[in-house]
């Protein structure tokens, strides 16, 4: 009796648990591409992607990804996948997984910590300079060479 307590209680957990990745599974892709476009407008950023999909559990991959003001392109990627961390959620923390790419050879990998306060770190490795819109469009097309960028981001206190 008591083993057959437990295995519900497990499976009442484990459903809660899981209703809010299996209720994101039923919002459409273009609703949720939508709410990141919007978002993104909002602090006078522009987004658009080839391909837009969610999977599961609560992961957004893109293909052929452009951030960017109205008048310039800021960060441009092939592919970029972002999912979130199970267990920081559940302290009440969203940190998210990066992992994308970036031309024939970037390579972007991090983790940002959104909320309560933004931090984290963010690393391009082998990435081919012709592929920074910011570059070739200040010095043309003749810029060649790989670079590697290692971002470490933190939100300073606010002594207001």
């Amino acid at each position: 009796m008591n083993r057959q307590r437990l295995y519900w209680v497990a499976c009442i957990v484990t459903g809660v648990l899981m209703l809010p990745f299996l209720a994101l599974q039923l919002i459409p892709d273009q609703a949720i591409e939508q709410a990141a476009v919007r978002l993104l407008a909002s602090h006078g950023i522009t987004m658009q992607a080839r391909q837009f999909t969610v999977g599961f559990p609560a992961s957004v991959s893109t293909s052929d990804l452009t951030l960017g003001t109205t008048t310039d392109t800021l960060f441009k990627a092939d592919q970029l996948r972002v999912r979130p961390r199970f267990f920081p959620l559940l302290l009440g923390r969203l940190s998210l997984v990066l992992d994308g790419r970036i031309g024939a050879t970037g390579r972007l990998e991090g983790h940002v910590q959104v909320a309560p306060r933004i931090k984290g770190q963010v690393l391009v490795n082998q990435l081919q300079l012709g592929d920074l819109p910011a570059l070739t469009s200040a010095f043309g097309n003749g810029v060649s060479g790989a670079a590697r960028i290692d971002l470490t981001l933190s939100e300073s206190s606010r002594n207001d």
